[in-house]
């Protein structure tokens, strides 16, 4: 079976850890077996891939808008809205972080957000790492080792977000990036779910908890699955945290095309000499999981 079936194959009748290790074998060939660095931008490099069909994909779903949850500096936002015009809502939870760099995306036609999504409305601690080197793993939840400052946030569910800002009427996407809390905040985004305008989703996901009390992978997947949600790839940013891109199940047939050139990109991933020789990956934390 050539690479291409064997992806088409996979995004019809795979699970999430059927996709999750078919892309472990595409990759076992070209992944490096030496020096920590050389191997995390070798995970990069299928992040990026995994970016780039997303990406893709929302312009051939014609997505009119995105929804960022956790978004940081909310790049994809301010991409998105570049590249098609149309409407994104930026959400981050850190009050830091939110004024320093998120509402920025402002001044690009952005509608940001400073709250923390979860599966009731009220208000909750956010612990923020005190070692600055991870303080992208800021969340809701925490972790058994480290320290930490708390800050009490504002916390809405996905639902009320949208209908505040109009229930979508046409296709829309959403990018969940939020540190443990997929499943609380799919939970808090049933109607969301399933609203048939709702096409794509791209989710960071753990195999193994890195939580404490953290709802991993698995139980992600059965929810999205029990709305018609398709899982059709994934990378291997980290070793047991991950993303994945999920599909409306009606869409699987006209998007089938890019999701198997995705897969048949990824087997084809290898470093440069120059990048095995001198391996850099900017904005990375490889310390985080490994």
């Amino acid at each position: 079976m050539t690479d291409e079936a064997s992806g088409g194959v996979a995004a019809q009748q795979g699970g999430l850890m059927a996709i999750r290790s078919f892309a472990r074998v595409m990759c076992r060939p070209s992944f490096p077996g030496w020096g920590k660095k050389a191997k995390a931008l070798f995970r990069h490099k299928t992040a990026e891939l995994l970016d780039q069909l997303y990406r893709d994909l929302m312009q051939q779903a014609e997505v009119k808008l995105f929804v960022e949850c956790g978004a940081h500096e909310a790049r994809t936002s301010i991409e998105f809205v570049s590249r098609t015009g149309g409407k994104a809502i930026a959400i981050e939870a850190n009050p830091s972080i939110y004024l320093e760099k998120t509402q920025k995306a402002h001044k690009y036609g952005v509608t940001t957000l400073n709250l923390a999504l979860a599966d009731r409305e009220g208000e909750l601690p956010f612990h923020i790492p005190a070692d600055p080197r991870i303080a992208g793993s800021a969340s809701l939840l925490t972790k058994a080792s480290g320290t930490h400052d708390a800050v009490m946030v504002q916390t809405k569910t996905l639902d009320q977000v949208l209908r505040s800002h109009g229930s979508p009427d046409a296709p829309f996407s959403l990018w969940i990036d939020v540190e443990g809390m997929a499943f609380p905040v799919l939970m808090g985004g049933t109607e969301t779910l399933a609203n048939k305008h709702c096409t794509l989703i791209k989710v960071e996901l753990e195999e193994v908890p890195q939580w404490l009390n953290q709802i991993t992978a698995r139980e992600v997947d059965a929810l999205l699955q029990s709305f018609g949600f398709v899982p059709v790839f994934c990378d291997l940013e980290y070793e047991s945290q991950f993303n994945a891109v999920y599909i409306r199940e009606s869409l699987v047939a006209r998007l089938l095309p890019s999701i198997i050139a995705a897969w048949h990109a990824l087997g084809k991933i290898k470093l440069s000499a120059a990048e095995r020789l001198l391996p850099k990956v900017a904005k990375m934390d490889t310390d985080l999981i490994d």
